[in-house]
């Protein structure tokens, strides 16, 4: 056996024994019957690994995909290996999901990988990953943007995911194909230039290597260095990161002292913001907002962040969505998101409160037209506020001029009647269209509060 040969096997070997993985450890290795994959199946079982096989049938090259099945069937039958097999409709999935058909065989393979090691105790999943597979991911993200994480290549492990191959050359398992006669799988997909992969693999990367031969071994070398870097940066953070992640998930003002490393260097606010979602980009607008005079507003896919001269302020982006309208058809207790309840109650008349309290609005009744509907603030809301007589007031510009936050501002609930209007900002003003005429009529009485 050459050398090369040999060191595959010991670098596998070596990898897995350091992960506290022997022969007893059950892994469930994930088999398309490509070359790759079939050589981590051969490789594993020569090496004495208690393992499985998992395949996935995505139905989506037809006979291609039966001839596929049918091939590893036959690898687990000649191994005897344990083998799973699954069928899976991706072309349905991808219009219920509106998703990419690569996007959907992902989801679902993973997903069902977690089910078969769950249900039949295997502690880790291999898949067969590799140099080059690293390399086109390093070039994928780099053409994407990616700064830090995106660039260090693909790991050996991530949770119970493990890449025994992750450092082997294209040509070594190439070389242990031929050398134990392997068969395997083409999988004709792969030959389309239409996949960004592909593009890399078939037309970018080979001219790359014109300039660098080595360029798998460089960039996956380069690829630890960042990640050692990556380290020691978050290491440098960490304990501010930690402040700040606490001070925002509790939409706490963050001053801009507690960034004590940051030095105006837009990067590192960037790594602190990273983990919420927000970019490099945004962080060099923040930079450049903190000397505003005006509050300013930033988003990622979950959160606003608010800008101001004092600091940082978080909220979530997606609050507002995840609680629906809420229809409230008669009199009675309605329970609202976030542990609040909307209490409407009848009273023969109205009881003077011992103090203002502007959780609490009265009305007369036959002002009050059902079903009312209980919304946040949407843009190009106005309203008539009580004692501005007829004059009807934008509602954000009423809330400016009220000096509310602006991110208080993007929670406002906002109280209407059967005919669209706005009858109360919740907690704030009410309308003059429900002021009280006559107080010894029959009243209604509306409060928002904490549940009891």
């Amino acid at each position: 056996m050459s050398l090369k040969l040999r060191g595959i096997e010991l670098s596998v070997h070596k990898k897995l024994s350091q992960s506290g993985i022997d022969s007893q450890t059950k892994i469930l290795v994930a088999c398309s019957g490509g070359q790759d994959s079939v050589v981590l199946v051969h490789l594993l079982k020569k090496l004495n690994y208690t393992i499985a096989i998992a395949h996935c049938n995505f139905q989506l090259r037809g006979q291609e995909s039966e001839e596929d099945q049918a091939f590893v069937e036959q690898l687990a039958h000649h191994l005897q290996i344990p083998l799973f097999l699954k069928r899976f409709d991706v072309k349905s999935y991808c219009t219920e999901h509106q998703i990419s058909t690569q996007m959907a065989a992902r989801e679902l393979r993973y997903a069902w990988f977690s089910q078969v090691m769950d249900s039949e105790q295997y502690e880790y999943l291999a898949t067969a990953h590799h140099q080059e597979d690293s390399l086109e991911t390093q070039l994928l993200n780099f053409s994407k943007g990616s700064i830090i994480n995106g660039l260090t290549g693909i790991a050996y492990q991530n949770g119970t995911m493990i890449r025994p191959l992750y450092q082997t050359p294209k040509d070594a398992i190439e070389l242990y194909a031929a050398n134990h006669q392997l068969a395997w799988r083409h999988d004709s997909s792969n030959d389309s230039e239409d996949y960004q992969r592909n593009l890399l693999r078939l037309s970018i990367i080979p001219r790359l290597k014109q300039i660098n031969p080595s360029l798998a071994q460089t960039l996956q070398r380069s690829g630890e260095i960042r990640a050692h870097l990556a380290d020691f940066l978050y290491a440098e953070i960490a304990d501010d990161r930690t402040i700040i992640l606490r001070m925002a998930l509790d939409k706490s003002l963050i001053p801009w002292e507690s960034f004590s490393k940051m030095h105006n260097n837009p990067a590192v606010l960037y790594l602190h913001l990273d983990p919420l979602g927000f970019s490099y980009d945004q962080a060099c607008n923040i930079i450049d907002s903190k000397s505003s005079t005006e509050t300013k507003r930033f988003k990622s896919a979950e959160y606003e962040l608010f800008v101001s001269a004092n600091g940082l302020q978080l909220c979530s982006a997606i609050a507002q969505d995840a609680v629906p309208d809420l229809v409230i058809p008669a009199i009675g207790h309605y329970a609202v998101g976030d542990g609040m309840q909307l209490i409407l109650e009848e009273r023969e008349e109205y009881i003077q409160p011992e103090r203002a309290d502007k959780h609490i609005i009265w009305a007369e009744a036959d002002n009050i037209h059902f079903p009312l509907r209980l919304r946040h603030k949407q843009e190009g809301d106005y309203f008539l506020p009580l004692g501005m007589e007829r004059k009807k007031k934008r509602v954000s510009a009423y809330l400016k001029d009220s000096k509310i936050p602006l991110p208080e501002r993007q929670e406002i609930w906002i109280l209407e009647d059967a005919a669209g209007e706005i009858i109360w900002i919740v907690n704030f003003h009410p309308s003059e269209n429900i002021r009280v005429a006559d107080f010894g009529k029959k009243m209604i009485r509306i409060s928002f509060q904490t549940c009891a």
